[in-house]
This record gives structure tokens, sequence and C-alpha cells, in this order.
């Protein structure tokens, strides 16, 4: 029964991973929706990235720094909608009147890497969202 059940898991892992075409119209998989997660000795950072029917992606995470603190660790969450150009999808908003802050989240085939600007206080003390991202399978 698990040797049937592994098999049809494949089969249906496979029909959902190639090109589809109706006529002449196609449908391509998107290979950049997924849970990306980070994570490192003192922190740890997943961004969940699903595609919308308009074309665009509505990104959301949470980061924590800390995690061995008495209190407990700073948290910070990120929720966006924005759009893929080319790999890479950006997001930037005021922080105060002189300063913006910007993400720029660069795709490959399995992975996430997040470079940020003046996040320094943005989401907390120590709480950033930079750094190279897995996407969990």
């Amino acid at each position: 029964m698990r040797q049937f059940c592994s098999e049809l898991y494949a089969a249906i892992k496979l029909a959902f991973s190639v090109e589809v075409s109706f006529g002449d119209a196609r449908a391509i998989p998107d290979a950049i929706p997924g849970h990306y997660i980070r994570g490192g000795e003192f922190e740890s950072a997943e961004l969940i990235v699903k595609s919308l029917m308009d074309g665009r992606y509505h990104v959301s995470g949470l980061v924590l720094w800390g995690r061995g603190r008495k209190y407990g660790p700073h948290m910070g969450e990120l929720d966006f909608i924005g759009e893929l150009n080319g790999e890479t999808i950006e997001y930037s908003r005021a922080t105060s009147a002189e300063r913006k802050y910007r993400a720029l989240l660069r795709f490959t085939t399995d992975a996430l890497t997040v470079t940020e600007e003046n996040s320094v206080g943005t989401f907390g003390m120590n709480v950033f969202f930079s750094g190279e991202y897995r996407k969990a399978t």
C-alpha cells in the first residue's frame, strides 16, 4: 500500500509540474510561489509567496531574533503585494520622513535571496529579513 501511495504521489506531482496546452492557450507552471525558510543559531525567518490571479504576488513573512532570550525573541512581520520583474520582486515603504526601507527578493530554482536597505530598526532590534532562504518541500 505504501509503495502504491508513493507511486501515486509521484505521478500526481509530475502531472502538475508540466506545461499544459488548451488549443492555442498554454499554462506554464509557476515556480515562484512557495514557503521559504532561513534559519540560524539566534534567528529564523520565513516568507510565504503566493501568486495572485492578476499576475502579481502576495508576500508575507515573519522573522525572529534571539530565540534563546529570557524574555522571548524580537519579532518582525512583512506583508505586501508586488510584481515580478525578471527574477526579482521589489518592495519599499517610507519608514520616516527622511528614510525609505527597500527589500529586493531574488528568486532562483529553489532558493530566495533577500537584500535590504535602511532596515535598521524597521522591524525591531536586530530583526532583518536579509539572507538566503531555501524553499520548503
